[in-house]
């Protein structure tokens, strides 16, 4: 009976140490996803008609030079794909990694608010490659939506007039 006993204690034993390094695996590997100050924007509203803001959205990504992947017109959306090396890719993530390089998968869907105002909803994908060449999905942290939205609202046709420029005198250089 005491060697059965004894098997017993040493089973118990066992499974303890397992699953002690089995929890601490667990616990080791579960990175908690970074955490930004504030959330990031993926939508804007943009005073132009739909139509006007599609044909320059589409000029202004072919003359940036990034791989337009999906084009469609009837659902108005834009799948961009776009190549980025270390130093650039960790610019764009939340991750605390340095990355060797990395690739963004931009969504880009329009929906039109009326005849003259359109939303605009910019949603990247990020993989990001490690040093050991194992791709990995990461968080954003916003610039890469920014830098888009600010890329096709500059692109838009015509200038706005801000009336409060005009009310601005010149300074009189001669004294």
């Amino acid at each position: 009976m005491d060697g059965l006993a004894t098997k017993y204690r040493f089973s118990i034993k066992l499974y303890l140490i397992v699953g002690t390094f089995f929890l601490a695996a667990l616990w080791g590997c579960s990175a908690k996803p970074p955490m930004l100050s504030k959330p990031i924007k993926r939508a804007w509203i943009i005073d132009a008609p739909i139509e006007t803001l599609w044909k320059s959205t589409i000029k202004a990504l072919v003359e940036r030079g990034v791989q337009i992947d999906i084009l469609d017109k009837e659902s108005l959306l834009i799948v961009v794909v776009e190549i980025f090396d270390g130093g650039n890719f960790s610019q764009l993530t939340a991750e605390r990694y340095n990355f060797c390089g990395g690739e963004a998968r931009v969504n880009i869907l329009f929906n039109e608010e009326n005849e003259t105002r359109s939303r605009i909803m910019i949603n990247p994908m990020l993989i990001g490659q490690g040093r050991n060449y194992v791709r990995a999905k990461v968080a954003s942290n916003g610039n890469l939506e920014r830098n888009y939205y600010l890329l096709i609202s500059g692109s838009l046709p015509g200038e706005k007039i801000y009336e409060w420029l005009e009310d601005v005198e010149p300074l009189n250089k001669e004294k």
